[in-house]
């Protein structure tokens, strides 16, 4: 997945190129412009092309221009013929402050909900805005913690209910929550069981779209073995019909119970319903474990993913850690890539214009 930032000044108005490509949650390319006039910058027009049609998530981590949003501001985005909405920000470094120059953000991560009608580009243009902030809005998916159960409920009525499978803890210390990001549109925290042989980090991302990516980080605390034990993911969900979708097939569920294997590095997604689709990007590359589809009910199926197994001896030494992902989100979503984002290149290039004095200038305050 590409997103292109192109920053263009022209000469007559003192303009400056750059081009970047960096990360886009939900598209597939972006085109960034900071053109402005030398002194007060007022806005930042990007263009998004998506991965898919239909609502996405868009999430980018972008350069900002000096002086556009400062510490206490709040940033909006509107199309040509839209009106404008707020955005999540979070800020990732600032620019340096001088005499006549406050804090203002140099990178942040942008995040907000968009319905593509289609494949096309649409422009977006950003600014600092006066709206009220709204961070406690509520997302479409929500989770309920159970003890070490997991629930999950959508706007649309779906539900179900996860468990992490790996050796038992012995501490009956609860949980310690750690809020890595929150705002209206993307809520990402951690929960940290602590244990003294099998320690672990739950965490749940979940995003204005319906996504949530459910990560568990499970870690050896004891000497007792050289291997990874048995450890994946449990999931109970209320459905009529399930099937198991690769490139190459599609299988629905019948009587017997489904299967997929990752050794062959095949990528595959559960589908149920045509709600909910289940698919663990990672697994493909690891080579190990597989997932089971099974009919619990009239409408009930349990679906496995087991990340390692007895006798695929995954190498584990003391202190070490092995991580198990599952993603659930509506089937229209675009997917994620292996590092759980749309990440396809990072580079940046920068195109000289006529004047070197003027690119310095907008290079500087445009730097990512």
């Amino acid at each position: 997945m590409r997103m292109d930032a192109i920053l263009e000044r022209e000469p007559a108005r003192q303009q400056t190129f750059l081009r970047l490509h960096v990360a886009v949650l939900g598209t597939s390319l972006l085109t960034m412009v900071c053109a402005n006039a030398v002194g007060a910058v007022e806005r930042m027009d990007f263009t998004v092309k998506p991965a898919a049609a239909g609502p996405q998530l868009v999430r980018a981590s972008l350069p900002f221009p000096q002086g556009l949003i400062g510490s206490n501001d709040i940033a909006s985005v509107a199309t040509r013929n839209g009106g404008a909405q707020p955005v999540g920000l979070r800020v990732l470094s600032w620019h340096p402050t001088s005499i006549g120059n406050p804090p203002s953000v140099r990178r942040a991560l942008v995040t907000f909900p968009h319905h593509f009608a289609d494949g096309n580009p649409v422009r977006f243009t950003l600014r600092k805005t006066k709206t009220e902030a709204h961070s406690a809005a509520e997302l479409p998916v929500q989770l309920l913690v159970e003890d070490e159960s997991f629930s999950l409920a959508w706007a649309g009525g779906q539900r179900s209910r996860l468990w992490f499978k790996a050796p038992p803890r012995k501490s009956h210390e609860s949980p310690r929550l750690e809020r890595v990001e929150e705002n209206r549109f993307y809520h990402w925290q951690r929960l940290h069981f602590p244990d003294a042989d099998w320690p672990r980090v739950i965490e749940f991302r979940l995003d204005a779209a319906g996504g949530a990516v459910v990560v568990a980080h499970l870690q050896r605390g004891n000497t007792n073995g050289h291997f990874a034990p048995e450890m994946g993911w449990e999931l109970a969900v209320h459905s009529q019909n399930a099937r198991i979708q690769t490139a190459e097939q599609l299988v629905s569920f019948d009587r017997n119970p489904l299967s997929h294997p990752f050794t062959n590095g095949i990528v595959a997604t559960a589908v149920f319903d045509q709600q909910l689709a289940v698919y663990h990007p990672t697994a493909p590359l690891k080579r190990r474990g597989g997932i089971t589809v099974a009919r619990t009910g009239n409408d009930s199926f349990v679906y496995t993913y087991m990340r390692s197994q007895a006798g695929e001896t995954i190498p584990m030494q003391s202190m070490s850690w092995q991580r198990a992902e599952i993603v659930l989100a509506p089937p229209s979503l675009a997917r994620l890539n292996p590092s759980l984002s749309l990440l396809t290149l990072l580079q940046w290039t920068r195109i000289f214009g006529r004047r070197y004095t003027g690119i310095r200038r907008s290079f500087r305050n445009c730097h990512p």
